[in-house]
Order: structure tokens, then sequence, then C-alpha cells
């Protein structure tokens, strides 16, 4: 992506059109492939500071799902964007940050997210 700098760590699609793009650098953009090819991104999604992307997701409510290797602040987290606005909806911290490529999912109905932890447990959050 042309409006999109450093190392991609993660890419989902929403359907064949819309996908998102995160990098090491702590960047989300989405993207419309309907758009010229060197087009800016459809949405910048934001929140300080944000560690490097390491896997992305979109739920069935049409919400973008970021996880984060270990941040400045030394949290990790995964975050849920709205996609109207690129704003951060929800905030979840994972126990014993790390720098490693940790999994999520997220429910179904959209109502639960689960999160493996750097201690080898799972955190659940409604």
């Amino acid at each position: 992506p042309a409006s999109q700098k450093g190392i991609l760590g993660a890419i989902a699609a929403l359907d064949e059109n819309v996908y998102a793009c995160g990098s090491y650098g702590g960047t989300v953009r989405v993207y419309d492939a309907r758009e010229p090819p060197r087009a800016p991104a459809t949405r910048a999604c934001k929140d300080k500071p944000m560690g490097g992307v390491t896997r992305l997701k979109f739920d069935a409510a049409g919400r973008l799902w970021s996880a984060h290797r270990k941040e400045p602040d030394s949290t990790a987290s995964v975050r849920g964007f709205d996609l109207r606005t690129g704003k951060v909806l929800v905030r979840c911290a994972r126990r014993n940050p790390t720098h490693q490529r940790l999994d999520f999912d997220v429910s179904a109905d959209a109502a639960t997210l689960v999160a493996g932890g750097g201690d080898g447990g799972v955190d659940a959050f409604d």
C-alpha cells in the first residue's frame, strides 16, 4: 500500500474489495481495492501508543480488531476499531506482554473476544 510504510505484520479482508494492513511500526490502515492503485488509505485507525501489529481480523459486526506486541508503555493489547471513524472502541490489555505473535478470536456474535497471553493462559473479554 502506497500510504503505509514499514514491514506489514498482518493483513485481513472484509470482502473482495476492502482489506486492512497492519505494520510492525504500529500503523493500521484500511484500503478499498476499487480505488486507484496509488490512492491513500480509505481509513487510518489510530490510537497511541500502538506496538507492532501482529494480527488483524474483521468481526461479524464490521469492526476491525488488531493485536499488538509489547508497546512503549510495557503493555500489549487487542484493539477494536470503529471503521466509520477509525477510532478505538475497545482496548483489551493482555497479561505478561511480550513481543511474541499471540493469537485472538472473536465470537460469531461479536460479543466475546478471547486472546492468548504470554504466560500460556487465555483471557476472555465481553
